[in-house]
C-alpha cells in the first residue's frame, strides 16, 4: 500500500533523452529542506539512473533504513547451496509423492532467492524492494501451476495438485440428482450474532480494508462490492456456496462488513494523507534504529487517487477493466474450489488468496499509473501478471466446468435483466461520450438531464435480481 514515484522505465521516450544531475538535485534537496513536510499529490520518490534496475541504487533517503541495497550475490549464492544441500543429504524418504513435494519446494526456494536478487524492481519501496520481489516471484510460480493444469484433464489435473496439496479431490463432488435443503433465513439476533462472529465476517472486513486502501475510491469499491453480489446472484445456479438469504447478503455482506472495512480503509488513507514525511533524510538520523525499523513497514510516500472515470471514454473503459479483473480475480477463486474440488480451508486456497492480495498491492499503484500518466506507456510487470493469472484461472475452469454435473446455463429470469441492462447502459455509454466532445460543458443545473436519467434508469432490470435470493 506504499507507493513511490513511477520508476524510469515508466516514463516517455522524450524523458528519457533529456539529460538530468540527479547528483545536484540529492545535494540540493539535503540542503534545503530542514523539516518535514505534508504529503502534497505527488510525493518525491526515489532518483533513478537511465538504467534503473534498483529503487534505491541512487539515493540515500529517510525511507531505506539507512543502508543501500548492495549486491550479495556470492554470499546468497553460498547459502542456497548450503541450505539445498543440507537438507537432501539429511532427508531420505521412500514417499514417491513427499519427494516430489520436496523437489518442488526446493525448486521454488531457489527460483524466489534468484527473483529476489536478479529480478526488476516495482513501484514500492516499503517494507524493502526484496520482498515485493519475491511477491511477484510467487506469483510467477502460482501462475506456472495454472499453465501447466490448462494443458491437463480433469483426472490428471486433480492427481497432479494432489501431490503438493494431498487434501484436494479427496470430498466428493455434490450430485445435482440430490435435492438441495432450503436456508433459513429468519432474521433474529441469534442468527444476526452468528453472522457477525463469524471468522468469515471479520475476513471480508480485513479484505476490504485492503481494497479501499488499493484503489482510495469510494464510488470504486461501492460499484464493486455490488457488483460482486449481483455475481452471487447470477451463479448461484452453478455454486452452491452462493446461495444467500436475503439479510445475509444486504446487511451482513454488502451494508455490513463491506461498509466497515471501507470505513476503517477510508480512516486508514485519511491518517496517511495528513502524515508528515521527510524526504530530506535529517530526521532519521535523529531516530534510533528500531524505530527506524518500525517505520520500513509505513509507507515511503502517499498520493490520493483520482480516477475520473467519466473524463473520456478511454478512461471509462480502462476503469471498467480494473472493475472486471477485480471480479473475476474474485470469481475465479469459487469456481476453481468447485471444478477442481478444492476444500474452502486447502492450503491452495490460501496460497492463493495470499499471493493475489500481496499481488494487487502493486499492481493496484501500477495500473493507476498506467491510467493516470499520459507518460506511462507501459503496464506494470505486477498488472501484467495480476491480468495474466486471472485469464489462466479462467482457462482452468471454463475446460474443467464440463465435469460438472451442476452446471447449467442461467435460468431466464436471470439472462433478462442482464439483457436489458447490457443495452440500455450501452446506450447511455454511446449517447454520453458521443456527446461530450471539446467543446462539452456539463450541466450546472440542480434537475436531472435525461442522459442522467438514462444512466440510473439502466440499473432498474438488475434489481430483479434480488428475486434469487432466498427469503
Amino acid at each position: 500500500m506504499s507507493e513511490a514515484t513511477p520508476r524510469y522505465p515508466l516514463r516517455s521516450r522524450r524523458q528519457a533523452q533529456a539529460p538530468q544531475n540527479t547528483e545536484a538535485l540529492v545535494l540540493d534537496t539535503k540542503d534545503k529542506v530542514d523539516a518535514p513536510m505534508p504529503s502534497p499529490t505527488k510525493s518525491p520518490g526515489p532518483t533513478t539512473s537511465s538504467n534503473a534496475f534498483r529503487t534505491s541504487r541512487e539515493h540515500d533517503l529517510e525511507g531505506m533504513l539507512g543502508f543501500k541495497e548492495e549486491p550479495r550475490q556470492i554470499l546468497f549464492l553460498f547459502i542456497l547451496v548450503i541450505s539445498v544441500a543440507y537438507y537432501s543429504f539429511t532427508h531420505d524418504s521412500d514417499d514417491i509423492a513427499q519427494n516430489v513435494r520436496n523437489g518442488g519446494i526446493s525448486a521454488a526456494f531457489i527460483f524466489l532467492v534468484y527473483c529476489f536478487l536478479q529480478t526488476r524492481d516495482g513501484l514500492l519501496v516499503r517494507p524493502h524492494p526484496g520482498v515485493w520481489r519475491i511477491v511477484h516471484g510467487l506469483a510467477v510460480l502460482y501462475l506456472l501451476l495454472m499453465a501447466a493444469l490448462s494443458v491437463q484433464n480433469a483426472k490428471s489435473a486433480t492427481a497432479a495438485i494432489r501431490v503438493l496439496f494431498p487434501e484436494v479431490g479427496v470430498a466428493k463432488k455434490p450430485s445435482s440428482n440430490v435435492p438441495r435443503q432450503p436456508l433459513e433465513c429468519e432474521l433474529n439476533m441469534t442468527s444476526l450474532h452468528r453472522g457477525v462472529s463469524s471468522i468469515w465476517f471479520f475476513a471480508h472486513v480485513t479484505g476490504w480494508w485492503g481494497k479501499m486502501c488499493m484503489f482510495r475510491d469510494w464510488r470504486f469499491c461501492w460499484v464493486l462490492g455490488i457488483g460482486f453480489e449481483l455475481l452471487e446472484l447470477i451463479f448461484q445456479c452453478i455454486i452452491p456456496d452462493f446461495q444467500e438469504c436475503w439479510w445475509d447478503s444486504l446487511f451482513m455482506d454488502l451494508l455490513g462488513a463491506n461498509f466497515v472495512g471501507m470505513c476503517l480503509g477510508s480512516l486508514t488513507l485519511k491518517y496517511l494523507e495528513t502524515k508528515e514525511y521527510d524526504w530530506s533524510g535529517k530526521r532519521s538520523e535523529q531516530r534510533g534504529y528500531f524505530s527506524r525499523a518500525i517505520s520500513q513497514f509505513t509507507p515511503f510516500s502517499w498520493s490520493r487517487y483520482d480516477w475520473e472515470v467519466f473524463s473520456s471514454a478511454k478512461r471509462f473503459f480502462m476503469v471498467l477493466v480494473a472493475l472486471f479483473v477485480c471480479l473475476f480475480s474474485e470469481l475465479n477463486a469459487f469456481f476453481l474450489l468447485t471444478t477442481l474440488n478444492i476444500p474452502k480451508d486447502s492450503n491452495l486456497n490460501k496460497y492463493r488468496l495470499a499471493v493475489m492480495f500481496m499481488l494487487g498491492i502493486p499492481a493496484a499503484a501500477e495500473y493507476y499509473e498506467f491510467v493516470t500518466d499520459p507518460n506511462c506507456y507501459r503496464l506494470g510487470q505486477n498488472a501484467w501478471m495480476m491480468c495474466c493469472i486471472i485469464v489462466f484461472e479462467m482457462l482452468v475452469w471454463v475446460k474443467f466446468s464440463e465435469e460438472l454435473e451442476q452446471m447449467t446455463s442461467p435460468p431466464f429470469d436471470v439472462v433478462m435483466p442482464l439483457v436489458a441492462f447490457f443495452v440500455l447502459f450501452s446506450l447511455w455509454m454511446l449517447l454520453y461520450f458521443c456527446k461530450k466532445g471539446p467543446a462539452f460543458k456539463p450541466h450546472v443545473s440542480s434537475s436531472l438531464a435525461p442522459l442522467d436519467i438514462l444512466f440510473y434508469v439502466s440499473f432498474l432490470p438488475l434489481a430483479y435480481l434480488s428475486k434469487q435470493w432466498a427469503y
